[in-house]
């Protein structure tokens, strides 16, 4: 647990330090996705005027980033420490210890993700489409671990569980571009402009949130205890 705690932080911190011109960047794609799929003409024109505004707004945070290349040199130092730290920790790797526990993380992953589910079932709040998010990367990453155990089947569920995992970024990423321009209404120019806007990030979550909803069901429609016991045994044929 203190390895996690002490890595968690190490890459959380790693990241933020490189989040905000990124942000500002993904905000324009969604922007310009937005635009290139208008439900009208008017529409489509507010958000190029929106699209050219969030440009600016991210040249300008660029521009004011001028320690870019010192960030990606510290990035690229802690990213070599992670390794480092990951290459002196050890686990008890005796055959069936290390079954029980895969078994029980798997277990808890999975019923976390569950909850998630249950989340967005009854509420459309950002929130919990974003904690939906974070348990599904959960999983991805625990599908990677475990590719060796069954390549084919863990490959085909991990791009299952990516492509969850985008639908559910581009969701949040609208949810970031509208608590952006409440704090900077400008950005979006006029009211009209506004509305055509809210418009279309309400009609594109609607659809996103659907399809997330869709691939949620398909990915988890395990039970917990069951997927985790056949964890346990592919496991356990692969260590022998």
């Amino acid at each position: 647990p203190q390895f996690q705690r002490q890595e968690n932080a190490r890459i959380r911190d790693m990241a933020r330090n490189l989040s905000t011109f990124r942000d500002a960047a993904a905000l324009v794609e969604n922007a310009d996705y937005l635009r290139t799929s208008a439900a009208s003409d008017e529409q489509e024109k507010a958000l190029a005027k929106i699209c050219k505004q969030l440009e600016k707004r991210r040249d300008r945070i660029a521009a004011s980033e001028t320690d870019i290349e010192d960030r990606v040199a510290a990035t690229i130092v802690i990213c070599e420490q992670a390794l480092l730290a990951l290459a002196k920790v050890s686990f008890d790797d005796r055959r069936r210890k290390t079954a029980d526990r895969l078994t029980k993380g798997w277990n808890r992953t999975l019923k976390c993700a569950a909850r998630a589910r249950q989340a967005c079932d009854a509420s459309t709040e950002a929130d919990a489409f974003h904690e939906l998010r974070k348990r599904a990367q959960d999983y991805r990453m625990q599908l990677s671990l475990m590719r060796g155990a069954w390549p084919s089947a863990m490959e085909a569920k991990r791009n299952e569980t990516r492509e969850l995992v985008d639908t559910l970024g581009h969701l949040n990423d609208l949810s970031v571009m509208t608590q952006v321009i409440n704090e900077d209404p400008g950005l979006a120019g006029s009211s009209q402009d506004q509305a055509h806007l809210l418009a279309a990030v309400i009609a594109r979550q609607e659809t996103l949130r659907e399809e997330a909803l869709q691939l949620a069901s398909t990915i988890f429609q395990e039970q917990p205890e069951d997927e985790s016991r056949t964890i346990r045994l592919l496991w356990l044929d692969a260590a022998r």
